[in-house]
């Protein structure tokens, strides 16, 4: 601002030729290699007419930044939606649930499911490399670990999806099936909550008219034995009034408006 210099690209080779010099004569240490970076680090160089103001951003990836998996599947849910969706789920059931996605994907909402206890010092950041991070005081915090054993089960017709759901959440209390949601047999989980991100007729086609679809899905559900049963569709979805639907506020799904629809059969 109001500066002399205005020429990005002599400014940021000058920056770089100046680090590297430096890195010449005072090689870094051998442990900064070992260093685990998940954002590369900025420096900002900032101008005030002759003043210059040199900062690095230490702060590295957003910490409210979510999801866990790796492989992904053909029309993905956000993981912040997948997050809501399991919010909304606890508030309206009691704890120990069992959770069964039978079109899961790539396993988006299950992995929202088991995750949503890990707290984020499981999580590594930019600012634990710098030496002005106490890391021996931070350690002392103590954390309240609320953290609940959770049974999921998995479900889906497509076997590539199958081997993603494996891949991102190994290690998880987590029975995977492959197979035709309406031809799947009774559970016998006592306490079954059913939920799915149900195609919506644009990306994911389904052979019956979407309509009939999204209800043959609730009267599947109540048929395997669930108290409940919760489906993310756009607000445009016909249910029979036949099932007691309780919906949350709209949200934007990548310009697709939806709702989450409970379906209680108690």
């Amino acid at each position: 601002h109001n500066s002399r210099l205005f020429d990005d690209r002599k400014i940021i080779k000058a920056a770089k030729d100046a680090i590297a010099d430096y890195q010449k004569a005072q090689p870094f240490k051998a442990k900064y290699n070992e260093l685990t970076w998940s954002h590369p680090p900025i420096i900002f160089i900032r101008f005030e007419e002759d003043m210059c103001q040199v900062s690095i951003d230490c702060s590295g990836e957003r910490l409210d930044k979510r999801g866990h998996k790796i492989f992904t599947a053909k029309a993905p849910m956000r993981e912040s939606l997948g997050a809501a969706l399991i919010r909304f789920i606890n508030s309206n059931e009691e704890k120990g649930y069992t959770l069964l996605d039978p079109m899961a994907g790539s396993g988006t909402i299950l992995s929202e499911y088991l995750f949503q206890d890990q707290v984020n010092s499981k999580r590594h950041y930019n600012f634990e490399n710098f030496p002005l991070f106490r890391k021996q005081a931070a350690q002392k915090v103590n954390i309240l670990n609320d953290e609940i054993q959770r049974k999921a089960l998995a479900n889906d017709i497509d076997r590539d999806n199958i081997k993603a759901i494996k891949e991102n959440l190994e290690g998880f209390d987590l029975e995977v099936t492959h197979g035709d949601f309406f031809k799947m047999e009774e559970l016998s989980e006592n306490n079954l909550v059913i939920v799915c991100n149900l195609p919506y007729g644009k990306r994911i086609k389904t052979q019956k008219n979407i309509h009939e679809f999204v209800n043959d899905f609730y009267a599947k559900a109540q048929k395997l034995g669930a108290k409940s049963a919760y489906a993310v569709m756009p607000e445009t979805f016909i249910i029979d009034k036949k099932f007691k639907a309780m919906r949350s506020q709209r949200i934007n799904n990548g310009g697709i408006w939806v709702q989450f629809v409970k379906v209680s059969y108690n």
